[in-house]
């Protein structure tokens, strides 16, 4: 498996470890139902964990109203 790290490819384990990717916090993440889009993000969440990379979780709930706004009209 390969990562593409602005325009670089890098394998899972060539993070260092000061490497912080912010991702979706559990109460404002959205899967719509998709399960299997659920299970894909949790495995890419702990494959990047075991390449020891940290996680932060960040609200996203600002960004998902921007983006009903862009997408769905004021």
């Amino acid at each position: 498996m390969e990562i593409s790290t602005g325009g670089r490819r890098r394998s899972p384990g060539s993070f260092r470890s000061t490497s912080r990717i912010g991702i979706p916090s559990a109460e404002s993440v959205r899967f719509e139902g998709d399960e299997l889009q659920k299970t894909s993000f949790n495995e890419a969440i702990s494959t990047l964990e075991d390449a020891g990379a940290e996680i932060s979780e960040i609200d996203f709930s600002p960004l998902f109203a921007i983006a009903e706004m862009l997408y769905a009209g004021c």
